[in-house]
């Protein structure tokens, strides 16, 4: 639950855009972290480019949070 009330579930979970299958794939394997391939599943123009100051491609979770107590 305290993964839950992070910036980046807050933002994705919380506003209803994705359910938890979307991202983690729960019965095979729980609620570990996903990496961020399936960050890409919606944001491909930025997983592929980076964006924001010159951000390499795939170092999604250096800027957006989806741990508890990040920000």
């Amino acid at each position: 639950s305290e993964y839950r009330t992070s910036l980046g579930h807050e933002t994705h979970v919380g506003a209803d855009k994705v359910v938890c299958k979307d991202c983690h794939d729960f019965e095979d394997g729980g609620f570990h972290s996903p990496g961020t391939a399936v960050c890409a599943r919606c944001h491909e123009k930025e997983a592929n480019h980076g964006h924001g100051g010159g951000t390499t491609a795939g170092a999604c979770l250096d800027c957006h949070p989806f741990a508890p107590h990040k920000t």
